[in-house]
């Protein structure tokens, strides 16, 4: 009896060896070199042999059911791309992702069903570097065409031993990400502590041929914190606080934004030599909404539907008495909208609560003056740099509302058609009950003058401008504008001449009321100036609509300016420069 449980023994034993050992023969000669093949053979055949997948071990166990990897990587062969006329491909991608382990759910089922299902695959701190191998310049926007075609086919990847690939939950944690200019070796663009979580992601040929040749995923969902930039030119940081992309919602969140001068107030323009605007920016979030991921995957294009900047704080300051910077044409909005690298298209671009503070510090002053826009709303509409779009004759407009120096509001609308050849553009603006003392922060450390009294009834303007010269009109209704003269050296005892002058001014230069009487019509101010295409346009369009308002006051209406005289002067201080006959 004894002997019959021993014989038992060693068949149950055998069996159970035999079966391990065919298990172990089915996963050696099938399921591994299947696997293999997707994760090895089918990267190299797809991609003609310029890309490969490596790694050192790939351990497949039957009783858990889960395939684990020992230094995994993606590599291109570098030596063929920099030999062949593959630079025309662009870019080209490496990613070390180490050890991972993938759990599986349909392990003995997966082959003959053709189906793959993965439950869970968490990879840690991999490293990700795009290569730059195009030394042309970036992709003419005329070049983007609006008709998506697939480029990219995942299930490519997999058809040739699966149907279809489900990945329950992808998670990515701490990845690194470089992008690097193979031409000059630089490192213009690292990520570091970037998080991703993917759900149901799924893989056949009618959802990739539903979404352009990408996958699905339910849910995804690209996180980055605390991550910060310098300029090419050191001369400003680009701080982002948390970054949070949904490619399945096709929106972009960002939670703080700043970019911040690198060096202290005065010592930024100084170090440079000449004037140069001091720009500190910082936002509170904003928010992008329907990214085509499509044309920014392929074609590194970016087409928005919309975007909104909640709560913006933009402080500009310039010492003007440093020398002018070396004489260089500025672009007009039109001409610095096409010349953005990056081909793109904004259907919407929201502001919510912006404040605007230009500070400006002229020769002989002892202090800034200082002018504000505050609680400034902004809606603007067909931005885009396309030649498909621009040959549509659609124009980019703007409608601006803010409280000029915190006081009055004053409504903007802007017109920009894409198409002028000439540049042409339109502005009207109205403001309308506000106190003239209220510009005494600009114009008395930058004019050298201060408004005594005088109400505004209403400013009104229209102003057509392009890239030579400007035109339009000005109504401006006030009265009772009195003006003085300040002390360049003692600002609280102004001398003889400032009296004398405040004098002159009040009743030769200056009209205290417009329309002069009752019975009198509005003077009207014709605009037209010519510009300078050294100065920057928000000086042209100053500059212009300034030509206006000295006809309204009834000021000697010449645009005639000395080039050295108007490197001297501040912001304000033509509009109370007496005449030269005076």
């Amino acid at each position: 009896m004894r002997n019959k449980f021993v014989v038992v023994g060693l068949i149950v034993i055998g069996v159970i060896l035999a079966t391990a050992l065919s298990l172990q023969l089915f996963v050696y000669f099938w399921i591994t070199p299947v696997l293999n093949a997707v994760f090895k053979e089918s990267v190299s055949y797809y991609s003609s042999g310029l890309y490969e997948v490596s790694y050192e071990d790939m351990d497949v166990n039957a009783l858990s059911q889960s395939v684990s990897f020992k230094d995994f990587q993606l590599n291109y062969d570098s030596a063929r791309v920099e030999a062949e006329d593959s630079l025309r491909k662009g870019k080209w991608v490496a990613a070390y992702v180490g050890d991972f382990e993938l759990s599986l759910d349909n392990f003995w089922s997966m082959i003959p069903q053709r189906y793959l299902k993965i439950n869970a695959l968490k990879i840690k701190s991999p490293r990700l570097t795009v290569v730059n191998y195009d030394f042309k310049k970036p992709k003419k926007q005329d070049s983007i065409s609006l008709d998506k075609i697939r480029q990219f086919d995942a299930h490519a990847l997999i058809k040739e031993y699966f149907d279809s690939l489900d990945v329950v939950e992808l998670e990515i944690q701490e990845a690194n990400l470089k992008w690097v200019d193979k031409k000059s070796e630089q490192l213009p663009f690292s990520l570091g502590d970037v998080h991703a979580n993917i759900l149901k992601l799924h893989i056949d040929s009618g959802t990739v041929n539903r979404n352009y040749g990408y996958p699905y995923a339910e849910e995804f969902i690209l996180e980055v914190e605390n991550t910060t930039f310098i300029t090419p030119d050191s001369l400003y940081a680009l701080r982002f606080g948390h970054l949070r992309a949904d490619p399945v919602k096709e929106e972009l969140l960002i939670d703080s934004f700043s970019m911040e001068p690198q060096k202290p107030l005065y010592q930024f323009a100084r170090d440079l030599g000449y004037q140069k605007e001091r720009i500190n920016l910082s936002v509170a979030n904003i928010d992008l909404q329907h990214i085509d991921l499509h044309y920014l995957v392929s074609d590194l294009a970016l087409l928005v539907g919309k975007i909104t900047i909640e709560d913006a704080e933009l402080f500009v300051f310039k010492d003007k008495r440093l020398p002018r910077p070396p004489f260089k044409v500025k672009p007009m909005v039109q001409e610095a909208i096409l010349n953005i690298p990056i081909p793109f298209r904004l259907d919407t671009l929201k502001l919510l609560r912006g404040n605007i503070a230009y500070r400006e510090h002229v020769p002989d002053a002892e202090e800034t003056g200082q002018i504000t826009f505050e609680d400034l709303y902004m809606t603007a509409y067909n931005i885009s740099n396309l030649d498909s779009l621009r040959k549509l004759n659609q124009s980019m407009e703007a409608d601006i509302q803010t409280r000029l120096m915190g006081k009055s509001q004053l409504n903007l609308h802007f017109n920009f058609p894409m198409n002028s050849p000439s540049q042409q553009h339109y502005i009207r603006g109205e403001m309308y009950e506000f106190a003239l003392k209220d510009m005494n922060a600009m114009v008395e450390n930058t004019a050298f003058a201060s408004v005594e009294s005088g109400h505004a009834f209403a400013l009104k303007f229209d102003l057509y401008a392009d890239e030579k010269q400007s035109s339009g009109d000005v109504h401006f209704a006030y009265r009772d504008l009195k003006i003085k003269l300040v002390n360049k050296k003692n600002p609280n005892d102004p001398s003889l001449k400032e009296v004398l002058g405040s004098l002159v001014a009040n009743m030769f230069v200056i009209k205290q009321d417009n329309p002069s009487s009752n019975s009198q019509p509005l003077r009207i101010g014709a605009i037209g100036f010519e510009r300078n295409p050294d100065k920057s346009v928000f000086a042209y369009w100053w500059k212009s609509l300034l030509s206006g308002l000295k006809g309204s006051m009834g000021i000697n209406n010449d645009h005639a300016e000395p080039k050295q005289e108007e490197e001297k002067e501040g912001f304000f201080k033509r509009l109370f420069r007496k005449k030269e006959s005076d």
